[in-house]
């Protein structure tokens, strides 16, 4: 038998399968941040929320198990942004010299990006010398 992870435990709020709950392997907060990432449970999961570190696991599970509609679902997960190197090169560098720690740093990326794009000065278009010193 293979052994139990998070998504067998989903696939049972889903499916209504019958699985008995263990908390070492799913735990209510596991289970309710990917519940979250579904769009239609979103009101579902918000009720809970708020009583997530004074419930016991057990209870959060039943909650789930009889609250959400039965049916296939797709959650999909959401992936971590690509970074661009350069830019994060970039930001390095600033912080280490204005001695800023990540966190910091992160208030400001905006205001770097804002900074980091250089504007080259338009041309004029030269008809005649004489338009040069115009």
């Amino acid at each position: 038998m293979k052994e139990k992870t998070i998504f067998d435990y989903l696939n049972n709020i889903y499916l209504k399968k019958g699985i008995p709950y263990d908390k070492k392997i799913a735990p209510a907060y596991l289970i309710s941040m990917w519940l979250s990432h579904d769009k239609g449970l979103i009101e579902i999961t918000n009720k809970i929320n708020k009583f997530q570190f004074f419930l016991c696991d057990n209870l959060i599970y039943d909650y789930y198990y009889y609250k959400v509609p039965s049916g296939n679902r797709f959650i999909k997960w959401v992936k971590k942004e690509d970074v661009d190197k350069g830019k994060k090169e970039r930001y390095d560098k600033i912080r280490s010299e204005m001695m800023l720690s990540k966190r910091e740093m992160s208030h400001y990326k905006g205001f770097v990006d804002l900074l980091g794009v250089e504007k080259k000065p338009a041309k004029k278009k030269v008809e005649n010398a004489s338009s040069v010193f115009l």
